[in-house]
């Protein structure tokens, strides 16, 4: 959704009456939160919060506390899913699936999709439903680095994965790298997993990326997961690149603000 740019037409500040309506809305929709976990994401008092637009034909509304892009609204009628901004926060505002190797992560912060090759489904799935929101994670860094929507089901999923069958998993609506992360969320990066162009197990550093281990222990080709993240139609150069900008000192750097 913001692989070409995120100029904020309009930014006020948030009244109060609207920040208790979309705290309510936050707890309605994603259970998982309850009180306390919306508390966590958009405190009732604490911080600014602010509300942007994107200039026409744009109606997306961005939400904003403490200059961190926390809640898109992507029609601006209350279609509204978490940024990893959100996520960062409270990790399990979303149900979560894992990349099979954190190769994979190097095409997702270019603009690609995650295909259903490149997802771990080896402990099975959580439960969800075609279009349902989704969080995208490495194993071993607890901060999600994309949201989306489910292009199938979880049932689907695992009976096409066991098949061998491919399919688009997540349709990426945000993700570390593109442009609402650099240009509104100042590039911050919640620990040291996050790589200039890739996110790794915590502590693991760039070692992790190596392709040889893609299909350790499954018998699978080492490249294929990752070059399935991609899809058939892999961006050229459209993507937002700012995730290369990011390095590791910037990294500890930003963490520890968050």
């Amino acid at each position: 959704m913001f692989k070409k740019g995120c100029p904020v037409h309009q930014r006020s500040l948030l009244s109060g009456a609207d920040r208790k309506k979309l705290r309510r809305n936050l707890e309605k929709l994603f259970p998982g939160l309850g009180e306390d976990g919306v508390e966590t994401v958009l405190p009732n008092k604490a911080g600014e919060a602010e509300i942007a637009k994107l200039p026409a034909p744009s109606r997306a509304i961005i939400y904003i506390h403490d200059k961190i892009p926390l809640v898109v609204d992507s029609s601006g009628k209350g279609d509204i899913f978490p940024t990893i901004f959100a996520l960062w926060r409270f990790p399990a505002m979303l149900p979560q699936v894992f990349v099979k190797h954190p190769f994979v992560t190097q095409y997702l912060v270019n603009g690609a999709d995650l295909m259903l090759p490149g997802v771990d489904v080896s402990q099975g799935l959580p439960a969800f439903q075609k279009g349902d929101l989704l969080a995208v994670c490495v194993k071993g860094n607890p901060a999600p680095l994309a949201v989306g929507t489910a292009g199938m089901s979880s049932a689907d999923a695992v009976t096409k994965a066991a098949a061998g069958l491919k399919g688009k998993l997540v349709e990426v609506l945000q993700v570390v790298g593109d442009f609402l992360w650099s240009e509104v969320g100042g590039k911050l990066v919640p620990n040291d997993g996050y790589l200039a162009n890739a996110v790794v197990p915590l502590g693991a550093g760039a070692a992790a990326l190596d392709g040889n281990a893609m299909g350790a222990g499954d018998g699978s080709d080492g490249e294929e997961g990752a070059e399935s993240a991609w899809g058939e139609d892999a961006p050229e150069g459209e993507a937002a690149s700012g995730a290369a900008a990011a390095s590791a000192s910037a990294a500890a750097a930003a963490a520890a603000t968050m």
